[in-house]
């Protein structure tokens, strides 16, 4: 995946646009790219997915909350992504690059934009179910007690029976993490919760209650790691809105998940 710096040559550090057909919206740009400037001697630029756009973000900094080094003249301010929101169509995503947030938007609202070409690995899902043993079980398998994500080889517990309802407070969720690697679910002892943006590789953004592939896992994730602005504790609740603390998708069963490497 090959992204544009941002500079001068493209007339864009400067611009905002909107996500509407109006004169100034953002196809407007890619067109202009494409068909006059040729960046870097290409002309496939487009908009990014919401998950092509959040990775390039860097959530050990803030303002912006980008490798400047790599990615100089970024606003510490608000980049479309052409990924539109499930539930209404007049509103795309977007991110926040003064702290990492995501949140969605009226497609009229005027934001700066950042092209990608190539690559699109964040677009399709590809999960393999295991069993209670960490064995592997065919597609059709009715069930199953974890999932792998075989684009980022990740491990996924599943949310089955009375614990999928289950809530935890951050310094209480340790105990339940323990608990899991006591009993050496699906053969591992390894697990822990995961990095806000490796739970954002399974969100499904084309689907709607809940936007996951595999139904069965519905979660919560209460994240220690990060640093900076509402991220102390970023909790990040599978819902429908946007709020300060929360990048909400989807309404759902709160309950937490773990993972492993």
């Amino acid at each position: 995946m090959v992204g544009e710096k941002t500079t001068g040559n493209t007339g864009n550090m400067d611009d905002t646009y909107t996500m509407n057909s109006d004169g100034n919206d953002a196809s407007n740009y890619v067109t202009y790219v494409n068909t006059y400037i040729l960046l870097c001697g290409h002309m496939d630029w487009r908009l990014p997915t919401i998950k092509e756009l959040n990775s390039i973000t860097d959530k050990a900094t803030v303002n912006p909350a980008i490798d400047i080094d790599y990615f100089p003249n970024t606003k510490a301010l608000d980049y479309w992504s052409n990924t539109y929101f499930y539930f209404n169509s007049n509103d795309a995503w977007a991110i926040d690059f003064s702290d990492t947030q995501l949140f969605k938007e009226t497609s009229g609202s005027e934001n700066y934009v950042r092209l990608v070409r190539e690559a699109h690995y964040f677009d399709f899902f590809d999960y393999t179910k295991i069993d209670s043993n960490g064995n592997d079980l065919p597609d059709n398998a009715s069930s199953w007690s974890c999932v792998r994500d075989n684009r980022s080889g990740l491990i996924w517990e599943v949310k089955t029976g009375a614990n999928r309802n289950i809530t935890y407070s951050v310094n209480g969720s340790s105990g339940y993490v323990d608990e899991l690697n006591s009993n050496h679910l699906c053969g591992y002892d390894d697990w822990r919760l995961p990095e806000v943006d490796e739970f954002n590789l399974i969100v499904d953004y084309s689907r709607g209650l809940p936007c996951l592939q595999y139904q069965r896992v519905s979660f919560q994730i209460q994240n220690l790691n990060l640093t900076g602005l509402h991220r102390s504790v970023l909790l990040i609740q599978i819902m429908h809105g946007i709020s300060t603390l929360y990048m909400e998708v989807c309404f759902i069963t709160l309950v937490l998940i773990t993972m492993f490497v």
